[in-house]
């Protein structure tokens, strides 16, 4: 398995684009650019792109933004199994980190459930898609990981001697980030991952220990050294008005506050930690980055850093 985190500090990323809600303006892809390049400017490690109805599709994105940045990790966070066959996922995967000189990370993940209307209306078959996600995730990562053809006999994929070709520039392919927060997902994310995403959002020190605990009654479960699966995941601030806090599930504080508790969650085991970082004025779930709300994320990756 491989590892792109930082073994020392706590790594940084943001999303560049929003969750679906009533977002006063939706990212264009001038903005989506824009937003990667400053976010490269100021330090950060990992920029994303979410994959649900309602977002640009990541994939037409990320090869773009491959060409447009220079050193920040970039991938899909997290990229939903239920959309496309995994051996198409693992070969996309290792064209885009050729066309990134090594820096994708894949995550991947199941996606709402089979109710979510965003899904039906588009006719994706949301039904049995735990079961879809572990047998989807093992595909990958086999084609991803086995030099040797591979063969896979499940439930919904099948595959007889397969293999990649060409290879992009890591042996193993990329990392594979696995969302996971449930017992299901945990247990393939203990399976397979490289990294724990972590699907709720984490408020403080106490939803890490939360997190670490879980993680590591999957990876008992599994026969895993659970200081093998680092723990990534995500927050949100609201920094471009001043006034964190204003919503349940945003880290309170202002900025100096704001980096105690990130410290102090990476000290807790936190290795990533992913920010939506928007503007209070914004009334969706998660507010849309903005200008204003990266030049107000800049001296807290200055701080963390320091």
């Amino acid at each position: 398995m491989t590892n792109s985190l930082p073994p020392d500090r706590l790594g940084i990323g943001a999303y560049v684009t929003s969750w679906p809600g009533p977002s006063p303006k939706k990212p264009l892809w001038s903005d989506v650019r824009r937003s990667a390049i400053d976010l490269e400017a100021i330090g950060v490690d990992t920029v994303w792109l979410s994959d649900e109805p309602g977002f640009w599709e990541p994939w037409s994105i990320l090869p773009a933004l491959a060409e447009a940045t220079n050193r920040v990790e970039l991938g899909p966070l997290v990229l939903c199994t239920t959309y496309r066959p995994p051996a198409m996922v693992a070969s996309m995967a290792e064209s885009l980190d050729e066309v990134s000189a090594g820096r994708l990370i894949l995550g991947l993940g199941a996606g709402v459930g089979p109710t979510d209307q965003r899904w039906t209306r588009l006719g994706y078959d949301g039904e049995k898609h735990i079961g879809r996600f572990a047998e989807a995730v093992e595909v990958t990562a086999r084609l991803l990981r086995e030099t040797d053809p591979i063969d896979h006999d499940g439930p919904l994929f099948h595959l007889a001697g397969a293999r990649l070709r060409p290879r992009g520039p890591r042996p193993s392919g990329p990392p594979l980030w696995i969302a996971a927060g449930r017992p299901r997902t945990l247990g393939v994310a203990a399976r397979w991952g490289d990294a724990l995403n972590w699907t709720d959002g984490l408020t403080g020190v106490d939803a890490v220990r939360a997190a670490l605990t879980a993680a590591e009654a999957a990876c008992a479960a599994a026969g895993r050294d659970p200081a093998t699966l680092p723990l990534t995941g995500f927050v949100r601030l609201e920094l471009e008005a001043g006034s964190a806090g204003v919503r349940e599930g945003s880290l309170p504080g202002g900025a100096a506050q704001v980096v105690a508790t990130l410290q102090e969650m990476h000290a807790t085991g936190l290795r990533h930690v992913t920010i939506f970082a928007g503007d209070e004025a914004d009334t969706g779930p998660y507010p849309a980055l903005t200008p204003g709300a990266i030049e107000a994320l800049a001296p807290i990756i200055e701080a963390l850093r320091a």
